[in-house]
């Protein structure tokens, strides 16, 4: 295993690693750098004695109520199975802040013991807050119960640091400052990582032909992704259609659709990722290589749809590329022509990712099996990836075409499927009417690297 691939599998431990380390490092850092402002800050000290005139507990009373609406927050963050890796690396400051309050570092003149029911009450307030009282509804994810702890900290932190280098009794040296700055910005970072819930993946735009398998496409994607929710209208419709008893495959699209779903990613730190992409009629491919550099003030009400989906092409983070594996081998059907205009007219400023997928590969298994001495697709993936792209790569479109998106994969994706007779097949499906894919996970998982 090349150090690349065990880096790519493994990487989220490593960024638990990594987290780790940095928290452990940074943590007593920022405990000094709330001491010292503590000690000189001029904001700090005023509104400190603004609240002692106002109560004589009352800093007693904040610090022992915030330490209770950091715990209460945190628990909800152990008991969301989404958070819990967040919640054990920000339970290090924790443990830190303990030690260096039983040394009296810090807060030594606090009296815990006496400021009980504050500390109880910060608790319940930062359960409420979190929306801890959604267990009794069975709920299990807490979205609010990390941004609360996440503001809550960034703002402190950010208060800190000013109010310390801001005071005018201070002597601010530039390694002081550029120390004390790298130490806000971890946190700063750390907090807007951990208080994300959903995140949006790569804008993805797919380009095929007619017949191509665009919309199959995005249905192998929906059923092979971890756990989707929140599917558009449009693509439960063509769920629902792929699952229709009596219909073999969906109807070709016959108007712009918007697929999209979000699902869950990832092992430690897990996301919500939102996939998105467009289908359209494949008649329109040749109309959107018209429009990618037509001005939009000289569109009619016909032409907007077309300026549309031109406009979305140009604005997306990754391209990905249908080649339809049933025309093979004529490649002057596949559109191949019409990628590269289009590729071409694409803004040279933006970054940009592409991929070639090329679909209904199960036309294919009974060669590679062939070749491959009865060896199953299944069983290695890479190999049959490898035997697909040696099929294709010969044609000089191509080779055009992958000269121009640069160094892509190419990706074998179908559905199994049994011949009916000589020009058509129909899904295999189990018991329950669902039907099979392959290699939807692995280029999922690609084009989230």
């Amino acid at each position: 295993m090349s150090i690349k691939t065990f880096i790519f599998k493994n990487k989220e431990y490593i960024k638990f690693l990594i987290y780790f380390i940095i928290l452990i490092l940074f943590t007593p850092p920022l405990l000094n750098l709330s001491i010292r402002s503590g000690e000189h800050g001029v904001l700090m000290g005023y509104i400190a004695r603004t609240i002692y005139h106002i109560n004589p507990a009352g800093v007693q009373v904040l610090i022992t109520f915030f330490t209770g609406f950091y715990i209460g927050s945190l628990l909800l963050m152990f008991v969301d199975r989404k958070k819990r890796m967040q919640a054990i690396l920000l339970s290090i400051s924790i443990i830190i802040l303990v030690i260096y309050i039983s040394r009296g570092i810090i807060f030594s003149n606090i009296h815990w013991s006496r400021n009980i029911e504050w500390s109880v009450f910060g608790i319940f307030v930062g359960f409420v807050l979190g929306g801890g009282l959604g267990i009794l509804r069975g709920e299990s994810e807490f979205k609010w119960a990390a941004r609360n702890i996440s503001v809550v900290l960034a703002g402190l932190i950010i208060f800190v640091f000013f109010s310390y280098h801001l005071s005018p009794y201070i002597e601010n040296n530039i390694n002081n400052i550029i120390s004390d700055v790298i130490v806000v910005s971890v946190f700063i970072y750390f907090f807007k990582e951990f208080a994300m819930y959903t995140f949006k993946g790569p804008k993805l735009f797919m380009f095929g032909p007619a017949n191509s398998g665009k919309s199959l496409f995005m249905a192998g994607c929906y059923l092979k992704a971890s756990a989707p929710v929140n599917p558009s209208d449009d693509l439960l419709e063509l769920i629902n259609e792929l699952h229709t008893t009596g219909i073999d495959w969906p109807k070709h699209t016959t108007d712009v659709k918007d697929y999209h779903f979000t699902y869950e990613y990832g092992r430690l730190f897990i996301k919500n990722i939102l996939f998105k992409m467009i289908d359209y009629p494949g008649p329109y491919l040749e109309k959107i290589n018209e429009y990618m550099d037509k001005e939009e003030d000289k569109y009619d009400k016909n032409e907007k749809i077309f300026a549309k989906l031109a406009k979305d092409a140009k604005k997306s983070d990754k391209l990905i590329f249908i080649i339809d594996g049933e025309k093979y081998p004529d490649f002057d059907r596949m559109g191949i022509i019409d990628y590269i205009k289009i590729l071409k007219k694409m803004p040279k400023r933006r970054m940009m990712d592409s991929c070639v997928v090329i679909t209904k590969c199960d036309l294919f298994v009974d060669e590679y099996k062939d070749k491959e001495k009865n060896e199953d697709p299944e069983n290695d993936y890479n190999n049959f990836k490898k035997f697909i792209s040696n099929k294709f790569i010969h044609d000089i479109r191509i080779q055009q075409l992958l000269r121009v998106v640069g160094d892509v994969s190419i990706y074998p994706v179908f559905y199994y499927t049994k011949q009916v007779d000589e020009n058509k097949r129909k899904p295999i499906r189990d018991y329950a009417g669902n039907v099979f894919t392959f290699g939807f996970g692995e280029l999922i998982d690609d084009m989230l690297k």
